[in-house]
């Protein structure tokens, strides 16, 4: 199936690793131009020496940047359109916010969640529009996470968060539906990570309980949230635009109207 992705720059915030490198490897097969952007130099280097061997696409470039500060939104996407002339696709992939019960939460613990995600993605979003309404059109995919639609009470800033990138996006997308720019959001949830090793190790118990609650019985592979990463960006997801999917194995049970 031809994506139509050839030739279109893709710019990923979050791509040294996870989700993010694996998105980067099929954009790249495709023949897109990516642009990996994340906070560490030696990671992204690393990122792309190997997205470049896999794919034999020489056109994948990385810029250092972290989104909790103020204007590196702006070197960001100026880097990318220095080296590829525009961006066709955004996709916002930064970590999960702090996650804190709600007693332990300071002024200085929310500020820096809603910095880390929330206000990263806005910033870079509202950084590329200007660049898709110019070229007709566009795509933005906003990786969130299952705790926008379902709370729990001891990732108080990653519910909190989540929640309102699920309404942003949901708001952009009809804001900018008239410009030619779709606006996506992907929920993964249980996806087999570093994160979920280190708690395998310290909570066997624990994380057999977390397997037992997804209804596939096992966790997610970064590359299948990737495969729908890379559909949204595409052609073949034209009229799809305002929505959330999740990527969980069945583990969300709300529903959602």
């Amino acid at each position: 199936m031809d994506l139509h992705l050839k030739g279109k720059t893709v710019l990923l915030v979050g791509a040294s690793r996870g989700i993010g490198l694996e998105a980067a490897r099929m954009f790249a097969a495709e023949g897109a131009n990516v642009m990996l952007a994340a906070r560490s130099e030696e990671p992204l280097r690393q990122a792309v020496e190997r997205v470049k061997k896999e794919s034999g696409n020489p056109n994948v470039h990385h810029v250092v940047g972290d989104i909790r500060e103020r204007d590196s939104h702006v070197r960001i996407v100026t880097a990318t359109v220095a080296q590829f002339g525009t961006i066709d696709v955004l996709v916002n992939n930064a970590g999960a916010a702090l996650s804190n019960p709600n007693p332990e939460m300071t002024d200085e613990i929310w500020l820096e969640a809603l910095h880390y995600k929330l206000l990263g993605y806005i910033r870079t979003t509202l950084a590329v529009f200007p660049i898709m309404r110019k070229n007709g059109g566009g795509a933005i995919i906003n990786v969130i996470g299952g705790t926008g639609r379902e709370p729990y009470p001891w990732t108080s800033s990653t519910g909190v968060v989540n929640a309102g990138l699920l309404n942003f996006t949901k708001t952009v997308a009809t804001q900018y539906a008239a410009s030619g720019i779709r606006v996506n959001a992907i929920n993964p949830r249980q996806i087999d990570t570093k994160r979920l090793a280190d708690f395998r190790a310290v909570e066997p118990e624990g994380y057999a309980e977390t397997i037992a609650e997804i209804p596939l019985h096992r966790l997610g592979r970064a590359e299948e949230v990737a495969s729908v990463i890379i559909f949204l960006a595409s052609d073949r997801a034209s009229f799809i635009t305002g929505t959330a999917i999740d990527v969980d194995g069945g583990a969300t049970r709300s529903v959602s109207f």
